[in-house]
């Protein structure tokens, strides 16, 4: 520029490089010096309009909009919003000739009221150039909030359940082994447990009225009275509950025991779980 005798731009283009950082944003300054008439950025939105529709309350619900320089040059755009459920990143934009800018808009719907439409504006400044405005709206939709809020319950319910589930298992588990072991070790427990319970249950049987044994005395042992008539009564009544009797009430009792602790531990980690969703 000295050897043209353009002293007037060696100067302005040093206080050009003074008063600004950005190396392209100094260029379009000085371009716009040396040719007054020379045509500024312009810069358009994707998106006039952006309808979020039915949301729900949920924080991580994220929109974009893409910025696009489609003239010459460069220039920067900055970014703001004009509610605070609406966060916009980045704020500040450097644009290209034909590089298209991606900003991201972050909705923060969780405090936004049910079912009333919600309305903001995103608003994008360009030097040189009129104010683009970009309205979004939303509105918060009771039941995709119910069934946001069923999924979370759901999706924390059954983590929980099946660690719950596996625990009571090993918990079954662990108790059987203990309670099992000194038979094991010793089979003659066994019978000994076995004629101790027979004699609890026959002792107990005894204590029936007469009536109630006739009742069911035919039902036990139908071919028996005309077999052994004196028998019969004395089998019924006290023979087959004291030998049948062991057997099926420690398995009812086990089978109690693992419904318990399997589905009962599995349900209750349910509950744990979903309830544990609403305070994270």
């Amino acid at each position: 520029l000295r050897d043209i005798n353009r002293h007037d731009l060696v100067l302005t283009a040093d206080d050009i490089i003074k008063r600004e950082q950005n190396r392209d944003a100094g260029l379009e300054a000085f371009l716009h010096v040396v040719d007054p008439g020379l045509a500024h950025p312009k810069i358009v939105v994707d998106q006039p309009h952006v309808d979020l529709g039915a949301v729900a309350r949920e924080s991580a619900l994220i929109r974009r909009i893409t910025v696009l320089n489609v003239s010459r040059g460069y220039t920067q755009a900055t970014i703001s919003s004009s509610q605070p459920w609406l966060e916009v990143y980045p704020e500040r934009l450097h644009l290209w000739a034909g590089i298209p800018t991606d900003v991201r808009i972050n909705v923060h719907a969780e405090n936004l009221p049910f079912r009333s439409e919600q309305r903001g504006v995103i608003t994008v400044k360009v030097e040189g150039q009129d104010t683009i405005e970009v309205p979004v709206t939303a509105r918060v939709s009771l039941t995709r909030e119910m069934w946001r809020l069923t999924w979370r319950a759901i999706s924390a319910a059954l983590p929980e359940s099946w660690r719950t589930f596996r625990s009571g298992w090993r918990t079954v588990a662990r108790t059987t082994n203990s309670i099992s072991a000194p038979f094991v070790r010793h089979s003659w427990l066994l019978w000994l447990v076995w004629l101790l319970m027979g004699l609890a249950i026959a002792g107990a049987i005894y204590l029936l009225p007469p009536e109630r044994v006739a009742q069911v005395l035919p039902q036990l042992t139908p071919q028996l009275p005309e077999i052994w008539p004196e028998g019969a009564e004395i089998v019924a009544r006290y023979g087959l509950p004291a030998i049948l009797g062991p057997p099926f009430i420690v398995s009812v009792v086990w089978l109690v025991f693992v419904l318990v602790m399997l589905v009962g531990g599995a349900v209750w980690g349910a509950l744990r779980g979903a309830w544990k969703s609403f305070f994270k």
